[in-house]
């Protein structure tokens, strides 16, 4: 309206300089790398069933523990072994138990108690946890399985691609997050599991002392490094079937894909295992015995079992197994290969607008 005057209102100033991150490869990759452990580590997924798989582990320690508990409990009468001989017949066995003196039933249960204690203090403890989180290699698929399909079922992945960095760089972050959550999640089982078992280590009985026994024998450094390249290993067993899980999430662009196929991958080998081992029991010999002990040495578990039953002959417990360590380092390297070359490749050539 003529005659009127209108203020213009001041552009706001900023109250704060916006410092912008090195753009170098490395730099970005980085911080594309905390990005997605900030969303790991803040999504109620994770948090959820992280717990459930450190209080299942906490668990099964604790039951453990009271086992071992009772048995202290028993009279050395309990611990007496017995003696079998074979009779005429295939497969008929007699046992007896023979007449033990008291001190012999007592140093019986000593060693009996000792062999329980030594699997709740160091580094026996850490053994056993080991050995369970070799077989419960599934859950990595499970705690891991949602990081490349929530992308695509949110739609996210339109965003992320859009904003500078390269999509490989995406991708690789994601991995290096990944390979950084677990070692976090094996860092705080061990500390967990280590603090509990030193704790229920008094219900054994056996004093203390024995706990850190190993650590003056002679073979020492050996065990100690044979009990760690075995944790390492199983780190990355479990990093394996987190690049299963992402492989698949990617292909299908589906977090339902990614846990469920890696999950029957899972699956599967062990049922082909069992067959092919099966198989070759009933034909002994020839071309297809042969094969039938071949293909295992071609599946994912079987290298990676190897290379852990290869870590525990190291210090005499074991037998070596048949895969040499050569043959399983190369088996798992073209896994990875493929698994995480596919993931790229997938990811350089899709279009995310459709």
């Amino acid at each position: 309206m003529a005659g009127t005057s209108q203020e213009i209102a001041p552009l706001p100033t900023p109250v704060a300089t916006i410092e912008f991150g090195s753009s170098k490869y490395f730099a970005t990759l980085w911080r594309l790398t905390r990005m997605e452990l900030y969303k790991i580590r803040r999504r109620r997924y994770t948090i959820i069933t992280g717990s459930i798989i450190l209080g299942l582990l906490v668990l099964g320690l604790l039951i453990f523990g009271f086992y071992v508990f009772a048995q202290a409990q028993q009279p050395p009468s309990a611990f007496a072994t017995q003696v079998c001989t074979s009779g005429n017949a295939v497969g008929n066995f007699t046992c007896t138990t023979p007449n033990y003196s008291q001190a012999q039933l007592v140093l019986m249960k000593q060693t009996s108690m000792q062999n329980m204690a030594a699997q709740l203090g160091l580094p026996g403890s850490l053994g056993l946890l080991f050995a369970i989180l070799e077989g419960t290699v599934f859950l990595a698929i499970v705690l891991l399985g949602p990081l490349s399909g929530t992308e695509y079922t949110l739609g996210t992945v339109r965003l992320l691609f859009t904003r500078g960095p390269t999509r490989l760089q995406c991708v690789i972050a994601k991995l290096i997050a990944s390979l950084i959550t677990l070692a976090v999640f094996f860092i705080l089982a061990i500390v967990i599991w280590t603090g509990l078992g030193m704790l229920l280590y008094a219900l054994s009985g056996v004093p203390y002392s024995y706990t850190f026994g190993l650590f003056h024998a002679a073979n020492a450094g050996q065990t100690v490094n044979a009990t760690l390249l075995t944790g390492l290993i199983v780190l990355i067993f479990w990093f394996a079937f987190s690049t299963v899980a992402f492989f698949f999430g990617t292909l299908a662009r589906s977090t339902a894909a990614a846990i469920g196929v890696a999950f029957g991958w899972y699956v599967f080998e062990g049922i082909v295992s069992t067959i092919l081992a099966l198989l070759s029991q009933l034909i002994s010999s020839g071309p297809l015995h042969d094969l039938f002990q071949q293909i295992p040495t071609y599946l994912l578990s079987s290298n990676f079992s190897a290379l852990i039953q290869n870590r525990a002959n190291d210090t005499g417990g074991n037998n070596p197994a048949t895969i040499t360590d050569l043959h399983a380092l190369l088996v798992i390297g073209g896994y990875f290969v493929i698994l995480i070359g596919g993931s790229l490749l997938l990811t350089r050539r899709r279009d995310v607008t459709n």
